[in-house]
């Protein structure tokens, strides 16, 4: 008997051992699985995505920049978190881990991988940046559409607006697109005023493959929010279709109470018929509106008529001297696009460059890539900007000079540095394409 039992225990511990062993080990494997997470720039991709939710923009914008190094593994990681409130099985051992770990005693905690901290994320800043990151990926457009479903309306404005944004990364993959448009018409009756502003706005950037939208359009003329109003006019009026269904609709907008309503209406008018001795005017009219952004908008439309536009130059001229900054520089662009002649228009944006904000410097960077060669009187306030602090800044500078080309050929020797030297990424890669350019003879 004592013999016996002494061979069953030489059994269980001849084979349970080896069984804990494997337990434990398999245990470790998984916490490391649930805790592991791959590096972006020295460290994991989930510090950089948690940088991005804490909706301080300023760390957003460079939590984004280095996570554009990541790849795929940049839009997994954002997914991932979107979907933490589902409770994954990664996240649910991260979570039990969590309860456990303290109560480990100190030499064990030293052996095994921490658990992750986590924090009350915006789930607004992953929607925004995963539309930046995955513009190309089909997982993004899915992620996204899911949001469409959250009880947080300004979760499915994000949702809707950067749905738009990505839509036209899908215009050669039709199936795709009409998916986002469909998703995007079904968000026009949502109960938030702004969700269906976002959800207009997103189909105004699927253009004319949007058409099927517009009774939904029309009908959503009659919204009492005016933002909502005036976004379904200007989604109209970037889509286009049949004159005989859009100007019986749009024509009374022109006596609207709002401003914004009365521009889009006015210039979607424009557009359609390209009537502007009889439409023009109440666009121009605009520009002196009580509401700011509804001048901006009015200046930034006249600009989208082009050369036929000629008659509102001696208003936009008078917008220059605007009190908003915004106003301005949306003046000053329509001026150079309707005239064709930027000597107008690159003293007041170089000016607005000099005594600027960081906003302003960053929109005006960005904007002078579009005047291309005309923008050579701004060269010395660009070269200064190579230096800014603001990573934003340097990086539209670069792509700025690169656009004005061999003019800028003073810039040289700073984009050469910056192409080596620069920390951020895309700053590098442009300060690269601009050698490139000014190099050229």
């Amino acid at each position: 008997m004592h013999r016996s039992s002494s061979k069953t225990w030489l059994w269980v511990l001849g084979t349970g051992v080896p069984l804990i062993a494997i337990l434990l080990l398999g245990l470790v494997l998984a916490l490391r699985w649930a805790t592991h997470e791959p590096l972006c720039q020295g460290k994991p991709v989930r510090v950089w995505v948690d940088e991005i939710a804490r909706a301080s923009y300023g760390r957003r914008d460079l939590a984004e920049e280095q996570l554009q190094t990541a790849g795929p593994a940049a839009v997994s990681a954002i997914i991932e978190a979107l979907r933490t409130d589902q409770k994954l099985l990664r996240n649910r051992i991260n979570d039990w881990w969590t309860k456990l770990w303290p109560k480990l005693p100190t030499g064990v905690r030293q052996m095994v991988p921490r658990p992750r901290l986590y924090f009350r994320p915006d789930r607004r800043m992953w929607i925004s940046s995963l539309g930046r990151l995955g513009p190309h990926d089909q997982r993004v457009v899915a992620a996204l559409t899911r949001e469409l479903n959250s009880g947080d309306s300004e979760v499915r404005f994000f949702a809707t607006h950067t749905l738009g944004e990505v839509s036209v990364n899908w215009s050669d993959v039709p199936a795709t697109q009409q998916q986002i448009i469909r998703a995007l018409d079904r968000m026009l009756t949502d109960s938030a005023f702004n969700v269906r502003a976002g959800a207009a706005y997103g189909l105004a950037k699927c253009g004319v493959a949007a058409q099927p939208c517009i009774p939904d359009l029309i009908q959503m003329l009659r919204d009492p929010d005016e933002l909502a109003q005036s976004a379904a006019v200007r989604a109209i009026s970037y889509i286009g279709g049949d004159a005989e269904v859009i100007l019986p609709a749009i024509m009374p907008l022109l006596q609207s109470t709002g401003a914004l309503t009365r521009a889009f209406a006015a210039y979607t008018l424009c557009h359609v018929t390209g009537d502007m001795g009889r439409y023009l005017p109440a666009l121009i009219e605009t520009l002196a509106a009580q509401d700011d952004s509804a001048r901006a908008v009015a200046a930034a439309l006249i600009g989208r008529l082009g050369k036929s536009a000629t008659k509102a130059l001696p208003d936009l001229d008078q917008a220059l001297q605007d009190h908003d900054y915004g106003v301005r520089i949306s003046a000053a662009k329509a001026i150079w696009r309707v005239s064709g002649n930027a000597s107008a228009s690159v003293p007041v944006l170089r000016r607005l460059l000099t005594v600027g904000g960081r906003g302003e410097q960053i929109e005006i960077t960005g904007l002078l890539t579009d005047f291309g060669p005309d923008a050579a009187p701004v060269i010395p306030e660009l070269m200064a900007a190579l230096d800014n602090p603001d990573f934003l800044i340097r990086r539209n500078a670069a792509r700025a000079i690169a656009s004005i080309g061999p003019a800028a050929k003073d810039a040289l020797p700073r984009l050469q540095a910056l192409s080596k030297d620069d920390p951020f990424p895309s700053i590098r890669k442009a300060a690269v394409e601009a050698v490139g350019q000014l190099s050229k003879q």
